[in-house]
């Protein structure tokens, strides 16, 4: 494949021709993959209103998790320039966040970390030059003879013996002292300029409430985040089916799930490939965040993490939630890092105990400062990145930094926008009766239990138009969506019945309402708008032989409390 031809503006000897504003210096930022560019754009936004600096991208080809960058560069609206290009091009200023490739870059030279400090051994005797792995044998076990830690060891911040980086940029004292440690001729090179991921997370915890709501998350619903990193001990690659297992649990009207997957998890298997493997779950309500849709958002949205021992686990503990860590490869952690601080903090998650009453334990014992050690060692200068970082990119390019403090933005609430979600369209359903209270329990029924006991008493509600046709093929309840047409609704119901001869019950959304259709032919009002939570009383009534019109009942879901009221569809209702 030919190499693309070179970008004529606004760099390159034909530039002045035609650009319209001439900047005074010309920044290039090489965005390894999809992770070191997220992280790079929470610190590009120092440059903000100053026309004098021109910036323009570039990708080295030193990194496996290529896909999905090209996308991103585009949405941005960034100019890409090749590589060759690149190294060829006088520039005043260049900055990574990756280790890879870097060496032919004459430039002065800024590298940020793309994680939570340095908190993961390279695996094997991974070479950063060529972005190979040494290849594993067919079990898989950690090979621990040579292990460095990524990023501070000499393979990764010396070239020939000499600094590649003109700047190493660290979180905190500490990391300057793992650095003089480990890669002793790079010491003079580190500088300590915080952590503008997190000061923008700091910066934007009064949102909650807001990200909480754009998600879904309705008030007295606790969220549980999925965070996983990447490779095979991760939680994801070790414990897979977690995700499925725990939204079996969780009665879905008192918790949410999301999960939180690494870019390289994305773009190393591909977007199409992992929605495949979690299509279940998503039926099932979990909220998929992808590789670049608001994952600081989702962390502050949340109750409590569980994770790994990842960048997005090390953060959720620095804001203070409660963590639980269903992997932590202790071979693959970084003596002295923020990462070893967690694993010797965090609980862990037991594959041999009940979840719910894990999570359930972790919310009740958890303490307000148990990992003020570990968000201590995240940063050692809180809420000054921005502005350490401006005064450090603008003494190399020898600009006055422009007028007032450097920006932070915060992240805006419909980051969250696009993140993937369905509607539950089958659940199993436990309702308990005691007179006129109704305690309503709904489990998802697209993911399994691994210990079921807790559906002893359920009974299947499933949508007719649930992808699983053995669902609606064996509820007892089935639910369908208003008529969109002039059919009548008791007539959409009526089909129903017809179509699914083990229905006891048909229901759907009428109105502010729902409506009802017995087997034995008695149409029902109800004023829960859900027509689910109608069919729960109307089906657990028939079955208990209580069933009469009209009836109220205070419906109990979770720490949710409403008034619903049946009464005949021929009827007005009570007042």
């Amino acid at each position: 494949m030919p190499a693309p031809p070179p970008v004529k503006v606004p760099i390159g000897l034909q530039a002045p021709h035609w650009t319209t504003v001439e900047p005074e210096k010309h920044v290039l930022v090489v965005a390894h993959h999809v992770t070191s560019l997220l992280r790079l754009l929470d610190v590009l936004t120092v440059f903000d209103a100053d026309p004098r600096v021109q910036v323009v991208f570039t990708w080295n080809g030193s990194d496996p998790f290529r896909h999905g960058l090209d996308r991103l560069l585009d949405d941005l609206g960034v100019v890409l320039i090749p590589w060759s290009q690149a190294i060829d091009t006088p520039f005043d200023l260049a900055i990574a966040a990756n280790h890879g490739g870097l060496t032919e870059i004459t430039a002065p030279l800024v590298i940020l970390p793309h994680g939570v400090g340095y908190t993961k051994n390279s695996p094997g005797n991974r070479k950063p030059e060529t972005g190979n792995r040494k290849p594993e044998t067919g079990n898989r076990k950690p090979e621990t003879g040579n292990r460095s830690v990524f990023g501070i060891s000499p393979e990764w911040l010396l070239y020939n013996g000499e600094p590649i980086a003109s700047a190493q940029v660290v979180a905190h004292e500490h990391e300057r002292d793992r650095i003089a440690e480990a890669t002793p001729a790079a010491a003079p090179t580190v500088v300590v300029a915080g952590d503008p991921s997190y000061d923008r997370m700091v910066r934007s915890r009064h949102l909650r409430s807001r990200y909480r709501a754009a998600l879904g998350v309705r008030p007295g619903q606790k969220l549980i985040t999925l965070a996983t990193t990447w490779w095979h001990r991760s939680l994801l690659g070790s414990w897979p089916s977690l995700f499925r297992e725990l939204l079996a649990v969780l009665p879905r009207d008192e918790y949410r799930v999301a999960g939180l997957i690494h870019p390289n998890i994305w773009h190393g298997h591909g977007p199409w490939q992992v929605r495949t493997w979690l299509a279940d779950c998503v039926r099932a309500g979990l909220l998929l965040a992808g590789p670049m849709e608001g994952w600081q958002a989702v962390l502050l949205a949340s109750d409590l993490v569980v994770g790994d021992h990842g960048a997005t686990s090390c953060y959720g503990a620095a804001l203070d939630l409660p963590v639980l860590l269903a992997a932590f490869p202790e071979t693959d952690v970084a003596p002295g890092s923020v990462g070893a601080l967690l694993g010797g903090t965090a609980r862990r998650l037991n594959r041999r105990e009940n979840l719910r009453t894990q999570l359930d334990r972790a919310f009740a014992e958890h303490r307000p400062g148990t990992f003020d050690a570990l968000r201590d060692l995240v940063t050692s200068c809180p809420g000054e990145s921005a502005q350490r970082l401006r005064s450090l990119f603008y003494g190399y390019l020898r600009l006055a930094e422009p007028p007032g403090a450097a920006i932070l933005p915060v992240v805006p609430s419909d980051a969250v926008a696009a993140i993937q979600r369905s509607a539950v369209r089958a659940d199993h359903v436990v309702c308990r009766l005691d007179g006129t209270t109704a305690t309503i329990s709904r489990y998802p029924a697209d993911v399994a239990a691994v210990d079921s006991a807790h559906l002893d008493a359920a009974f299947l509600v499933a949508h007719e138009d649930h992808p699983r046709q053995a669902f609606p093929a064996e509820a007892p309840v089935v639910l369908a969506s208003p008529p969109a047409g002039p059919e009548a609704p008791a007539d959409v119901l009526a089909g129903v019945l017809r179509r699914h001869p083990s229905a006891r019950l048909a229901a759907l959304g009428h109105g502010t309402g729902s409506l009802l259709l017995t087997r034995d032919g008695r149409l029902v009002a109800a004023s829960p708008a859900d027509p689910g939570v109608a069919a729960a009383l109307v089906y657990e009534s028939l079955v208990d032989g209580s069933f009469t019109v009209p009836r109220r009942f205070d419906v109990v879901q979770g720490a949710k409390r409403t008034q619903a009221e049946l009464w005949s569809a021929e009827v007005e209702p009570r007042r």
